[in-house]
């Protein structure tokens, strides 16, 4: 976000976009993971510890950015500084119900 140009933002996000948004839903399997967001074989909990903390500042930057700062996303396409925080909390909720389903 940090990187993208706020002049070249549009809002590409549709109807069914943002009610999957508001009622904090991802569905499951629709989507395979890209290969550089997969973990590795083994995970370390030193490695978990530094993800959050690196989560964490980032997060910190993200609310100092223009309003129209984004990431583009494969499926929800351009997200900006005020969707951001609904969309992590979704793609979070998502991840804890997939722990969930496996543990």
């Amino acid at each position: 976000m940090q990187s993208s140009n706020p002049t070249l933002y549009t809002d590409n996000f549709r109807f069914l976009r943002k009610i999957l948004l508001k009622f904090n839903y991802f569905p499951r399997g629709k989507v395979k993971a890209p290969k550089h967001v997969k973990p590795p074989e083994v995970v370390l909990k030193a490695d978990i510890i530094k993800q959050l903390i690196t989560s964490k500042e980032h997060i910190t930057v993200i609310i100092n950015l223009y309003k129209d700062a984004y990431f583009v996303h494969p499926i929800f396409g351009n997200v900006n500084t005020l969707r951001v925080f609904s969309f992590l909390n979704a793609h979070t909720n998502h991840h804890l119900k997939i722990i969930k389903a496996i543990m």
